[in-house]
């Protein structure tokens, strides 16, 4: 649905029946709509708006895109969407990439094993770069596409004793990202010196990241 020639308002499941009410945007109390059109059309008019409920005639705008974080109260029939930029969505359908509205994502998963330098340079033929996964929402959002079990070369390196992130070394990593007992292999041969994303055997399958050896194979996820 669209809202402006700019953005468009795109409907994400995840979030039906639920109302984030310290999210509002402008006004505590929601807005009168006749319909998700014109729920659109009113959160668009408000400064730094960027998603909204609507349920019978009634549209609550929030001033920023909620997360698994955020505070909710359930009230069924609800409906969510959030405002997503046309021009990330054109480039990620032009390189055969998804786009993972949640957290602003155009990835692509390569299933041919290659190791970490041969990964990173087909991201870079794409005009990307191995996938930056600094955050638990981005860990979460890109699990859905992972297969347990299974290790995906992600832009993350060991430079002298300090992890960063290819992408952007003035990233601090988060260690609440590892994975249970790791990092564990910078002193077995060969060393594990690069980041892999991992969905293994904590409880639930929880997402995370491993430190592995750079020069095995593994899947790989490049991001523009």
């Amino acid at each position: 649905m669209h809202s402006n020639h700019i953005h468009f308002w795109r409907r994400n499941e995840k979030y039906d029946d639920k109302i984030f009410a310290n999210q509002l945007n402008i006004t505590e109390e929601p807005l009168h709509a006749t319909s998700v059109t014109s729920c659109g059309r009113l959160c668009s008019n408000l400064r730094k708006s960027s998603a909204f409920s609507f349920m019978k005639n009634v549209c609550y705008c929030y001033d920023s895109k909620p997360t698994d974080r955020f505070v909710f109260t359930t009230m069924g029939g609800v409906v969510y969407y959030s405002e997503e930029p046309v021009a990330k969505y054109i480039e990620c359908a032009d390189k055969i990439y998804t786009y993972l509205g949640d957290v602003d994502l155009c990835i692509k998963v390569y299933s041919d094993g290659r190791n970490s330098t041969d990964a990173a340079d087909k991201c870079r033929s794409d005009g990307g770069h191995l996938i930056t996964l600094d955050t638990a929402e981005k860990l979460h959002a890109f699990s859905e596409f992972a297969t347990k079990y299974t290790a995906y070369h992600i832009g993350l390196e060991n430079i002298e004793g300090r992890w960063e992130w290819t992408r952007d070394s003035t990233l601090v990593f988060d260690p609440s990202l590892w994975n249970a007992n790791e990092p564990n292999g910078q002193s077995v041969s060969p060393p594990e010196l690069c980041g892999a994303f991992f969905r293994g055997s904590d409880i639930n399958g929880m997402p995370g990241v491993a430190d592995v050896p750079c020069c095995i194979p593994f899947h790989f996820v490049c991001e523009l």
